[in-house]
């Protein structure tokens, strides 16, 4: 199947965002609507968006509208907001019956419902299209664990496989970055050699980079067999004959036991590119095939940086990496030359392909000095771990996102957890994230984004505040147990402050949201020519 260009993913994904969060605002103002009107309640106005109408009509005796600021949007229903002095009026000063708490709660629930209707045909979708995924990988095992770490200080060690978490089964990735995120303190079980350990528990250390969210101080290696899944075309292994499903045994006598090992034994030693020896098993069969590696350059200096001078994150594999440079290092130099922002390093830096350069950094306190050189060269086989194409139940997926939701919700109201309100995010960060995930994964990756989003759009409008859906059954709830309304002069107080504050937190929010959108990842890389090569 051929590229798309950059441009027509871009364009997708405009659109996608456009149509995604435009049907998520109006499913959830529909079903509010169709629910009013269902218990015979007056509807004035539907509206997408707000300020100034750009476009309306009339039609059943409601006015639909679509306004200047694609903000969100309401359905104007008067009779479930009385006045000061306890009456229902409409726009032209009509009174109307006030709505009973029943029917008020039916028209509250009806719009996080269609937030969560909305999200069960995402589900469909997605059942059906199916994702592409590495079979799960059968554990995680440490590497490069940080010195200063919390980690290392209560007992974990490069080599260490990882069994649990805050003691559940570490069956993903995604789990353990919550539990980091969601928990105030880890325990980790591991294996070492024939030993079980439980590490912690600790406190995990907040990374700067990613607005003090608590974070892992070690990368990991997903425990994969070594299975070829594909093979890629005009490589050594296409060249020397391995085929799709072959289990790689054993490279130059040395075993294998895990598929990152594959890249491992390819570059450790002097010579990558001499010729070696793969031992296979293809169907019970041991096979001895001989192949020369694929020797392909590392063009980028593998640095990038978020928070210049620091870096924060250091490419696995690249020559800066080999050479001992570290994620968390602060630049000082390099080739002597100090600079004070990370345009210029970047635009000096790539006048240096295949010339070394003299990095000095500071880490805990010391000046360390490195040298490598970028464009070295990394042997490689040419295989790719087995994908299969998993076809996830849509129960499945809106129970693993409403779990993912509640623990959202909960850390934010745990004052330990390290998740404030600080990374909550509004239109503009959902937006980022809709059109970040569909340019990247594609629109399997962006219709599960919006799925989360339509779940977590109706759990918050659930919470029990004054203005939100949540409220609005709270105070009716309240009214059928003590069987008399509230007055409006208690409330409207209540109701003007929480306004007030919500309009304070969409404001704060928009302004983190504009600040993360802002926030770029610097990458220091050299210009390349170089196609995308398999990973092993």
């Amino acid at each position: 199947m051929p590229e798309i260009p950059e441009f027509a993913k871009q364009i997708g994904a405009i659109l996608f965002l456009v149509c995604g969060l435009g049907l998520s605002v109006i499913i959830h103002e529909y079903f509010h609507m169709r629910a009013a009107l269902l218990r015979g309640l007056k509807v004035e106005r539907f509206a997408i968006g707000f300020g100034p109408k750009l476009a309306s009509f009339r039609r059943g005796g409601v006015e639909y509208v679509v306004s200047m600021l694609p903000f969100g949007g309401y359905v104007l229903l008067p009779q479930m907001n009385p006045g000061e002095d306890g009456k229902a009026r409409t726009e032209d000063g009509a009174e109307l019956p006030l709505a009973r708490p029943g029917d008020r709660i039916v028209v509250a629930l009806a719009g996080p419902i269609g937030n969560l209707v909305l999200a069960f045909v995402i589900a469909c979708v997605v059942w059906q299209m199916g994702e592409e995924k590495s079979i799960a990988p059968q554990g995680f095992q440490i590497k490069k664990l940080e010195e200063t770490s919390p980690e290392k200080a209560a007992g974990l060690r490069d080599g260490d496989l990882i069994l649990s978490c805050n003691g559940k089964a570490c069956k993903d990735l995604n789990q353990l970055m919550e539990s980091y995120v969601f928990s105030p303190e880890m325990k980790l079980e591991v294996k070492r050699g024939e030993e079980t350990l439980v590490i912690g528990p600790f406190t995990p250390k907040k990374n700067p980079d990613i607005e003090n969210l608590k974070t892992m101080s070690f990368g990991l290696n997903p425990l994969l067999p070594p299975i070829v899944g594909e093979v890629s075309p005009d490589s050594p292994a296409a060249q020397a004959g391995l085929l799709k499903g072959d289990r790689l045994i054993a490279i130059d006598g040395r075993p294998l036991t895990w598929f990152h090992q594959i890249r491992e034994l390819l570059n450790d030693g002097g010579d990558p590119g001499r010729r070696r020896t793969v031992s296979i098993d293809r169907s019970g069969r041991r096979l001895e095939i001989q192949f020369s590696p694929k020797l392909i350059k590392q063009p980028e200096a593998g640095l990038v940086f978020v928070k210049f001078p620091r870096l924060a994150h250091v490419d696995g594999d690249s020559a800066a990496d080999k050479a001992g440079v570290r994620k968390g290092d602060e630049l000082v130099s390099v080739n002597g030359k100090v600079y004070a922002d990370v345009d210029s390093l970047v635009a000096d830096v790539k006048t240096l392909q295949n010339t070394d350069i003299k990095i000095e950094v500071k880490r805990d306190g010391k000046n360390l000095n490195f040298q490598f050189r970028p464009g070295s060269a990394t042997a490689i086989l040419g295989v790719t771990p087995p994908f299969h194409t998993l076809h996830r139940e849509p129960f499945g997926q809106l129970a693993a996102v409403c779990t993912s939701s509640f623990n959202s919700l909960k850390a934010l109201f745990t004052p330990k957890s390290g998740l404030g309100v600080e990374h909550l995010s509004g239109v503009v960060g959902m937006a980022d994230a809709v059109y970040s995930t569909f340019v990247q994964v594609g629109l399997v990756g962006g219709l599960k984004m919006l799925l989360m989003i339509n779940i977590a759009l109706g759990m918050f409008n659930l919470l029990p505040f004054p203005v939100l859906d949540g409220g609005h059954i709270l105070i009716a709830a309240a009214e059928i147990i003590g069987r008399r309304p509230v007055s409006p002069r208690l409330l409207m107080p209540v109701y003007n402050v929480f306004i007030l504050l919500v309009i304070a937190l969409m404001i704060f929010v928009l302004f983190n949201d504009v600040r993360r959108v802002n926030t770029k990842a610097y990458r220091v890389e050299m210009p390349t020519h170089y196609p995308k090569d398999p990973p092993c």
